[in-house]
């Protein structure tokens, strides 16, 4: 109770409540326009029309004040104006208050120049008033009050002063009676709306932070990807197709130059998705830069199944005696290694395969079954390497399974095949352009579909040695 008094007092009402006010439509027609002019109609030939004219004239100079006054109030909580919204709320309030104050005074008019029976009408025109109010305006505690203290009660003191029969003060008892009641309606109203507001505003500010968190994180995510400068040094034309489900996920590749003339490149799936997918890429990441130390100091060679075995070993060393045997922890990937000088080029795939294009001839170098750093993948795990003929007009093509199992409406998965498809049918075309029409055949084939999993295509060919 003194919580909700000294926010009466302070008016310290959040933007949902004054919001939830403003946006009171039903009870403002019903107040201020449809409800004076029923009555106007109904009581012109019993009161006098000067009096009942001049009194439907002020209910609807309130009721387009308070049109415009909400108006402004709801750009002002658009615009997150908080001294406007809180002056528009104070003055939207006022508008309640006179509308009050004019329904209760009408009571003496019907009392002054009625039969008993109107009076008994306006009884109960008043609670109908009081009982849309505790659904609609009535649901800010103070607007309610409001309404109910100068509207009620100031037709129950006339009702008292006039009284001439038991049934008026029977009448006027059941008044009191109900004015306490909605007074109790209205004091759990406010309460129970408080505590979900401030439910509400705490949860917003959870997902606020844990959104900026995510976003911070994205940003760190895609600074470890490879650099445009060092793509551009060593591939005559490329693209990638990087498109994670979420604002971070399990997606990752490298283009790592080793030399002048040789380079690796590789393309991960790391388990799951969304922020667990993106601790699993922070690993990959870690174990990368250990592998590619240990080649710099020629501790383990350049070969990409040799690469691939270490990147198991690495793994499961690290993580199998934490993790319980349940959690799937590991990924699948492809190493490639260009050696221009030699005119080298070796694959090798964890259930991850190569496409290549050359003279509208498609090669598909299917990887191993077996994943890196899973429970099932044994730590001697050895990875077959595929030597591939190195040509300046050879395409090269790494995808992960995101883009194989994206479904379309009807169920049907985009699948290899299709994605097979493609590639011979737009192999002579530019790169980029190959990326804008894949782009839009998984959009088209996908319709409404939500993308189910993380998805990355590279494609590049390579310059040629100087």
């Amino acid at each position: 109770m003194p919580t909700m008094l000294q926010t009466l007092r302070n008016l310290d009402y959040s933007k949902e409540q004054i919001g939830l006010l403003l946006n009171s439509k039903p009870g403002t027609l019903g107040a201020n326009l449809f409800g004076p002019i029923v009555f106007f109609l109904i009581y012109v030939m019993v009161i006098p029309f000067w009096y009942i004219f001049i009194w439907l004239s002020l209910q609807l100079i309130v009721f387009f004040i308070r049109v415009q006054v909400r108006q402004k109030g709801l750009k002002a909580i658009e615009q997150l104006n908080q001294e406007g919204t809180r002056r528009y709320f104070i003055y939207y309030l006022g508008t309640i208050f006179c509308n009050a104050l004019l329904w209760g005074g009408v009571s003496i008019l019907v009392l002054q120049y009625t039969e008993q029976t109107y009076f008994y009408f306006y009884i109960i025109v008043l609670f109908g008033l009081g009982a849309a109010g505790s659904s609609s305006i009535g649901v800010v505690f103070h607007a309610m009050v409001i309404f109910l203290s100068n509207t009620l009660m100031v037709a129950l003191i006339v009702s008292l002063y006039y009284n001439t029969t038991s049934i008026t003060y029977l009448l006027c008892f059941l008044m009191l009676v109900y004015f306490f009641f909605m007074l109790k309606i209205s004091f759990g109203n406010h309460s129970f709306i408080a505590t979900n507001i401030e439910q509400k505003e705490q949860i917003t500010k959870s997902h606020n932070l844990i959104k900026e968190s995510i976003e911070y994180a994205a940003l760190i995510q895609k600074a470890m990807l490879p650099k445009e400068k060092i793509l551009e040094s060593y591939f005559k034309e490329y693209f990638i197709y990087f498109k994670q489900r979420d604002v971070v996920g399990g997606d990752f590749y490298s283009v790592i130059p080793l030399g002048k003339d040789e380079l690796l490149v590789m393309v991960f799936d790391g388990v799951g998705h969304g922020v667990s997918g993106a601790f699993m890429t922070m690993l990959i990441k870690a174990t990368e830069h250990q592998i590619i130390t240990e080649i710099h100091h020629h501790m383990l060679e350049p070969n990409p199944a040799l690469v691939l075995s270490r990147f198991n070993v690495l793994i499961k060393t690290m993580t199998e005696d934490q993790c319980d045997k349940k959690v799937m922890i590991g990924f699948d990937g492809g190493v490639l290694y260009f050696n221009k000088k030699a005119s080298i080029v070796r694959y090798a795939g964890a259930k991850m395969a190569l496409y290549t294009i050359e003279n509208s001839t498609l090669q598909c170098y299917k990887g191993d079954r077996k994943g890196i750093g899973f429970t099932r993948t044994p730590i001697e795990q050895g990875f077959t390497e595929h030597e591939i003929p190195l040509s300046s007009r050879t395409k090269f093509y790494l995808a992960t399974d995101g883009i194989f199992d994206q479904e379309s409406e009807d169920g049907r998965s985009f699948g290899q095949e299709r994605f097979e498809a493609f590639l011979l049918e737009h192999y002579d075309k530019p790169l980029m352009k190959q990326y804008e029409t894949l782009q839009d055949e998984i959009e088209i084939f996908s319709g409404t579909t939500v993308q189910l999993d993380d998805s990355t295509v590279l494609g590049f060919s390579l310059k040629s040695s100087e």
